[in-house]
């Protein structure tokens, strides 16, 4: 019998060229890369090189941090109007046993060009015990967990930190205040150069009972000052990551209501601060260059909601803008409760959130503004 000839099978490679991959991977949502980076290792060194535009990798990543719940994972969430009540889980995040076993509560701190810090305290019966701080990639699952030691004769139970970055010197710090003979005290660790708490100054009279939020090389919180007539205002105060020292920048001025529940927070690329004034009506500012304000809008929350938001809860009655979608409406969160679209056009608000269903979790969201797959080691010491 004649044998049949072998056909000829030309072999090729069975990969995409890599400019056609570079292309699908900046059009893939960013949470997904992690995953592409297993496929092969042409697939990890293309993500790893890749260039993407922010504006459709980065938009939509947002971690989600729940108060009074038992769930100790981070969640990695969706936020659009067009999902059901304007939000979708996309994945999650589990430390390992030793970082959050037993009756432990994470919260994160702030999130800084890439990285999330995060806050482990764990419940004893007796006595206080501080929480641990770790800072985590979540593009790589890769967190540093610091050291818990405190300051010589330090007797502190409560720290509020806040993670930031110097620009000029690449170099990640960790800032955290204390309350200390009636001054918050405010020590530094700076990472790749120390190994250690570092005083870098004093805050007079308080601040309040949030984190630190980074914008621009600069650690923000709201403080109180001393006014001639022995009354308090309420201030902001910046601590630049270049020089580790502090500048107060005042309230805007508007009228004799300063409002309540303040909140400070980066939106579209611009530190903004939010003021409830008046019945549930918040005004929006936004900090310009030279540290001064400009109103942006007021918002108004619709009147269903008035009567639904607990009197007592860890958050207050603070309002968070989260992103602007991409017909002009500015999606924000309320209270850690509910979520609610801003439409500036018509100055109306729309509810996201189902009221029928009782929440029992309330939520503050941190958006991820850029990514690092490099280790996160180097990261910190500002040597990638």
């Amino acid at each position: 019998m004649e044998k049949k000839p072998k056909s000829k099978i030309k072999t090729t490679n069975s990969e995409l060229p890599p400019d056609i991959l570079q292309l699908i991977f900046s059009k893939l949502p960013f949470f997904n890369l992690p995953t592409c980076r297993l496929v092969s290792a042409t697939w990890n060194n293309l993500v790893l090189s890749c260039k993407f535009d922010p504006s459709i990798s980065i938009s939509n990543l947002f971690f989600a941090h729940f108060y009074s719940c038992r769930d100790r994972n981070l969640h990695c969430v969706d936020l659009d109007p067009q999902h059901l009540e304007g939000m979708s889980t996309v994945a999650s995040f589990t430390f390992h046993p030793n970082v959050s076993s037993g009756s432990c509560k994470i919260s994160i701190i702030n999130s800084c060009s890439g990285l999330i810090s995060l806050l482990i305290t764990k419940r004893r019966r007796r006595g206080h015990r501080p929480g641990v701080v770790c800072v985590l990639n979540p593009m790589t699952n890769e967190y540093f967990k610091l050291p818990t030691f405190r300051s010589k004769g330090d007797s502190v139970k409560d720290y509020f930190y806040g993670l930031g970055f110097s620009p000029r010197t690449k170099q990640y710090k960790l800032a955290r205040t204390h309350y200390v003979c009636h001054e918050f005290i405010v020590e530094i660790f700076a990472f790749g150069t120390s190994c250690e708490w570092t005083p870098v100054g004093s805050v007079p009279y308080f601040l309040n009972e949030y984190h630190g939020v980074y914008f621009n090389g600069g650690l923000y919180w709201v403080g109180g000052q001393q006014l001639p007539n022995a009354g308090l205002s309420d201030v902001i105060y910046r601590l630049d990551l270049e020089d580790d020292k502090f500048k107060q920048i005042s309230f805007p001025l508007d009228g004799d209501d300063e409002g309540d529940f303040p909140y400070i927070g980066v939106y579209n690329d611009t530190l903004y601060l939010t003021l409830c004034c008046g019945d549930f009506e918040y005004h929006v500012w936004k900090m310009e260059e030279d540290f001064s304000w400009i109103k942006e809008f007021v918002l108004a929350l619709p009147e269903n909601v008035h009567h639904s938001l607990p009197r007592h809860h860890p958050i207050g009655y603070c309002l968070q803008l989260i992103k602007a979608c991409e017909d002009g409406n500015i999606l924000c969160l309320c209270a850690g409760l509910y979520l609610i679209l801003y439409d500036p056009k018509t100055e109306t608000t729309e509810l996201l959130t189902d009221q029928d269903f009782e929440i029992k979790k309330h939520m503050w969201v941190y958006q991820i503004d850029s990514f690092n797959f490099n280790s996160l080691h180097n990261i910190l010491a500002g040597k990638c």
